[in-house]
């Protein structure tokens, strides 16, 4: 790093105080109050991505679909809707333990932009929540997936959307009955008063990132695994178990 102090005393200084910051770190998780154990309790959850997979991210996200292809259940449903090319219709899919089953290729139809892919993304899901018998109570997690900053996700233009558009299209289909208790955003700088203060009421919970999320992002086979193994967990317990990928 340019900045990084050349000078070797001040180098040595700058160690030892990292030093002593982890030194204090271990110890406060050391003295750290063991949380009450998640009581287990029945009902079901839909998870449900939303991928703007283009140029560079492509790969990772064929990790991450791997990773959730890895947990689920007959009350874990998941589901990706992945845009793998600029001016691509997204595909959307179930994802089962099989594997995701995607492929990157163009399913056809007239792409008009990323607002309106979104759009019918929360159309679909819709639909799939409502043609299963999902164990009550039900919930729902959407995560979008991809870069963002400056208050704008996926890109600008009609390569993306900005967050007043997020609301928008969320607006409208809690109006045709979609209920959304976590909206995770597994893309950069989205933990913001001002993000928030746009999508206010849009989720019961909203989980981002105030700093940039490294490609790994979301640890989905994790999240989803602990989802599967108490299903009844509800939308204040699942910040928790995101709180690794979201930092």
């Amino acid at each position: 790093m340019s900045d990084f102090p050349k000078d070797d005393d001040k180098k040595l200084e700058t160690v030892e105080a990292m030093a002593n910051d982890m030194a204090l770190f271990l110890d406060h998780l050391d003295q750290r109050v063991a949380a009450p154990p998640i009581p287990i309790l029945p009902g079901s959850w839909t998870v449900a991505t939303f991928m703007v997979a283009d140029d560079t991210l492509r790969p990772f996200a064929e990790r991450d679909l791997q990773e959730m292809a890895k947990a689920g259940s007959a009350n874990v449903q998941v589901l990706a809707k992945v845009q793998w090319e600029k001016g691509w219709k997204g595909d959307f899919r179930q994802i089962t333990a099989g594997g995701p089953q995607f492929r990157k290729v163009n399913p056809g139809g007239s792409f008009t932009s990323v607002e309106e892919e979104f759009r019918e993304f929360l159309a679909s899901l819709r639909s799939a929540i409502g043609g299963g018998a999902m164990t009550p109570p039900h919930r729902v997690m959407i995560v979008l997936w991809g870069h963002a900053f400056d208050q704008h996700y996926g890109g600008f233009g009609i390569d993306g959307m900005t967050m007043d558009q997020i609301k928008a299209q969320i607006d409208a289909a809690k109006l045709s009955g979609l209920t959304i208790d976590v909206l995770g955003f597994d893309a950069c700088e989205t933990s913001s008063l001002e993000v928030a203060k746009i999508l206010q009421g849009s989720a019961t919970r909203i989980i981002g990132s105030q700093i940039g999320v490294p490609y790994s992002g979301w640890p989905y086979h994790l999240i989803l695994k602990d989802l599967t193994a108490n299903t009844g967990m509800d939308a204040d317990q699942v910040p928790a178990i995101c709180a690794i990928g979201a930092s």
